[in-house]
């Protein structure tokens, strides 16, 4: 009588974890932050070139898509900062 090991259980799907809110605030403020002041630089470094005007426009456009990201991610940790006190009022 041979006795066979039994079969490995098949591997399920790898689960998904999704991205705390307070991570997502950090990265869109700090990313916005960073975005908006290498987008600025950059305009102001190539406003006054006599090359194109194409990298000035990167440089404006990378500014006001960082400003973005930075009143995002702040309105996003105003509206989680609420959520989090008035969650704590509600307990007591």
């Amino acid at each position: 009588m041979d006795s066979q090991p039994p079969a490995a259980p098949e591997a399920a799907a790898p689960v998904k974890k999704k991205l705390p809110r307070w991570a997502l605030v950090l990265i869109l403020t700090l990313g916005g932050l960073a975005l908006a002041i290498g987008g600025c630089g950059y305009f102001l470094a190539n406003m006054t070139s006599t090359r194109t005007e194409n990298q000035a426009f990167i440089g404006g456009a990378g500014f006001v898509v960082g400003v973005l990201m930075l009143l995002i991610g702040g309105l996003t940790g105003l509206v989680t900062g609420a959520q989090w006190l008035f969650k704590k009022r509600d307990r007591n």
